[in-house]
């Protein structure tokens, strides 16, 4: 265990030394000269003078920002941890969001209006289009100017709470950024991590079933396909009247048979999965199980999470797609428990390492100083407290109000050497219990602005100590996770291979489904070759080309 985790942690170093640059990003208007829509006045520093005080701490009056997230999950400001920083900082956050994850639809209809709101908090893939073209557009402060005139202690807080790698491993090529990245395990994150026993992620894909349902089959070995078949079956026959196994896309799946998420290595180019020839035996696989009535076909309709997740909880389904996060809880009031299965002996879960949200500033903000301000103040200890934590006491009071956490003198924390932040125990039971409920609730967990993973991440809130069953999980699952920073491809947003990427990607989901309920494995082999043909006229080889191209790029850097 203590090796394989040793290695990731070195992987994981390896990969903080690519420094992401983004290609013809053009000649960019520093966020220091006057654009049409803003500008930073070139004279004195208005950071605070004072060594002991924030620079968000110098104005603290009522103002309201303006904000957008491509993310539909983005909290709203409607909560008591929301009306408590407000109270602290006087910024409130007034957001949109779309009602489903989106790629560039509402910045496309920004950037043609020319209408932008104070921050936007976008996914964090370096490749994300939007990101792209607000970039090529010169639409975004360079963040390294904002935060030297108006927060210079961002960066220190950046630079040692987080990890250099944020401000050195996404600059731009005119040598500036332009993106705060966060939720990113580097160094420093990883090492702290490793310490609580926290490094490996609790939510690799695994499959959940009812523990009743399981007992009564025998426990038999799920290990293998034809293993995890039969288990499905046995419960199945003996609850007829219940669904199969529910999962959104077959993204669970590929994990268990070993394929990497997206692409596929073959003499030393890239390819998509696709091609890969586990790929068919799979969905061949998927196919079988909804034939026998063993694979439910609600999951793939697309409906809102909340609404399968109620019907595993509501006891309809003898199993559902989840992670080990689950394991042991009570189903609902089923009167059960859930059982996390243990992999496939073929399941290989790659990680690819690269930021998680990014958090942009258009020059057209009236608020720029209040906002890079108060991304000061969540990026802080004490803002990522206030987040996920909520309110620090002596003892707990309630679960909207507080306190939910008190500080753990003998608990070690590198970045809290007078004691760790720890939840109560009561708020602790609950959040594990709901946590969905909880985080509206009180709106603890719920907003997520600049995280430090080493502070702000799942289960960390909660640790005081080596947890045992999390120990054994790690020592389960350590042998088929796989980092590959080589996989870390740079694609200009704005360029023919994104735009291939898109239609490609859709076009497999969509066959995906036609294939897994197809009538027939003839019907299923005809869509499977349907699929590569029409790939191919969606130029699927051209942005083979340039993954393959970055790919033996990145294998040169990394020495491989």
């Amino acid at each position: 265990m203590k090796t394989k985790l040793t290695r990731i942690l070195a992987i994981i170093t390896c990969a903080g030394m690519l420094s992401v640059m983004a290609a013809g990003c053009g000649d960019k208007q520093t966020a220091a000269e006057t654009s049409a829509s803003g500008q930073i006045s070139a004279g004195q520093s208005t950071a605070a003078a004072d060594p002991d005080k924030m620079d968000w701490q110098l104005d603290t009056s009522p103002v309201t920002l303006k904000a957008y997230s491509d993310r539909s999950w983005f909290g709203d400001w409607s909560d008591p941890v929301a009306r408590n920083i407000t109270k602290k900082t006087g910024v409130t956050l007034d957001t949109k969001v779309p009602v489903k994850d989106e790629t560039t639809e509402s910045i496309n209809l920004m950037i043609a209006s020319n209408s932008f709101p104070d921050v936007m908090f976008l996914n964090g893939d370096i490749s994300n289009p939007s990101i792209s073209s607000l970039l090529k557009q010169n639409f975004l402060y360079s963040v390294d100017d904002l935060m030297d005139q108006y927060a210079p202690k961002l960066r220190d807080i950046l630079n040692n709470e987080v990890g250099p790698e944020i401000l050195n491993n996404f600059k731009y090529t005119d040598g500036k950024n332009y993106v705060l990245y966060y939720g990113y395990n580097t160094q420093l994150v990883s090492d702290i991590k490793n310490q609580m026993n926290q490094l490996l992620p609790i939510w690799l894909s695994r499959f959940n079933v009812r523990t009743d349902y399981f007992d009564e089959a025998g426990k038999p070995d799920t290990t293998t396909p034809e293993g995890f078949m039969s288990a499905l079956e046995q419960m199945k026959a003996k609850h007829p009247d219940k669904l199969g196994l529910i999962v959104q896309n077959l993204g669970w799946f590929k994990t268990y048979f070993g394929i990497d998420s997206e692409y596929y290595v073959k003499d030393g180019n890239i390819l998509s999965n696709i091609k890969n020839p586990i790929y068919l035996e799979m969905v061949k696989y998927c196919n079988q199980l909804y034939s026998k009535g063993l694979l439910a076909k609600d999951g793939f309709m697309n409906p809102p999470w909340d609404v399968l997740y109620s019907k595993w909880t509501g006891g309809e389904t003898i199993g559902i797609m989840g992670n080990f996060a689950d394991d042991g809880k009570a189903l609902g009031n089923t009167g059960t428990t859930i059982l996390s299965l243990p992999p496939f002996k073929t399941y290989s879960y790659t990680i690819v390492p690269q930021p998680w949200m990014g958090a942009v500033i258009p020059k057209s903000s009236k608020n720029a100083e209040r906002t890079i301000r108060f991304l000061e103040y969540c990026a802080s200890k004490e803002g990522n407290l206030d987040m996920g934590y909520g309110l620090e006491g002596d003892a707990f009071g309630s679960i909207e109000e507080g306190p939910q956490y008190s500080i753990q003198k003998d608990v070690k924390h590198q970045l809290f050497p007078e004691g760790k932040p720890v939840w109560f125990k009561e708020f602790s039971d609950a959040f594990n219990k709901d946590n969905s409920g909880i985080e509206n609730r009180s709106g603890v967990f719920k907003h997520h602005i600049m995280d430090n993973w080493a502070i702000y991440d799942w289960f960390i809130p909660d640790w005081s100590k080596v947890d045992e069953k999390k120990q054994k999980y790690d020592e389960e699952m350590s042998p088929y996770v796989n980092y590959k920073p080589e996989y870390l491809f740079n694609l200009d947003g704005t360029s023919d291979e994104v735009v291939i990427k898109e239609k490609v990607s859709k076009l497999i989901s969509d066959y995906e489904v036609k294939m897994v309920f197809a009538k027939s494995e003839a019907e299923m082999t005809a869509a499977y070759n349907e699929m590569l043909q029409k790939c191919d006229q969606y130029k699927l080889p051209q942005l083979e080309a340039e993954w393959t191209r970055q790919y033996k790029a990145n294998m040169a850097r990394l020495g491989k």
